[in-house]
């Protein structure tokens, strides 16, 4: 049962997520001293060449160009606007990148709880929704990145 709104949702799981989940940061100033949330850690990063492919699989070096689309119809290429808080780029490299930016380069997720209903800017949340929704970063990801950051600096 999906609530029909976000905030409700968040309500629910957020005094969760405010306590222990497989190992406790030593910032940790929660109330609860054990959780009934489980997550299961991110497999281990997949090393290039590493998987076996059949041996007369020819995978093709092709970029795909917006002229290729396969529209019924010309469509013109969306041209970036400056009005965006971030130019968002596709793919898990850039989505990685993000994720650092916001905890590690400038620390933006310490103060989350305090900055995250900003509207304006691109520093106002984390901007991970995007690349989220395309499958570019995975959920347990970011949770990993952040209880990592949170043993090692602080915790919001």
């Amino acid at each position: 049962d999906a609530p029909d709104v976000f905030t409700t949702f968040k309500n629910a799981v957020e005094p969760e997520l405010a306590t222990r989940v497989n190992e406790v940061p030593g910032t940790f100033q929660g109330k609860k001293t054990e959780s009934k949330m489980r997550v299961r850690r991110c497999l281990p990063d997949v090393e290039e060449g590493s998987l076996p492919l059949p041996a007369d699989l020819e995978i093709p070096d092709v970029e795909m160009a917006w002229a290729d689309l396969p529209y019924s119809e010309a469509v013109e290429e969306p041209v970036p606007t400056e009005k965006a808080a971030l130019q968002f780029v596709g793919g898990e490299e850039e989505a990685l990148k993000r994720l650092k930016y916001y905890l590690w380069d400038t620390d933006l997720i310490a103060k989350y709880f305090d900055i995250r209903n900003g509207m304006l800017g691109g520093d106002y949340s984390t901007k991970l929704a995007a690349w989220l929704t395309l499958g570019c970063i995975s959920p347990r990801k970011i949770f990993e990145e952040i209880r990592r950051y949170e043993k090692a600096r602080t915790s919001n």
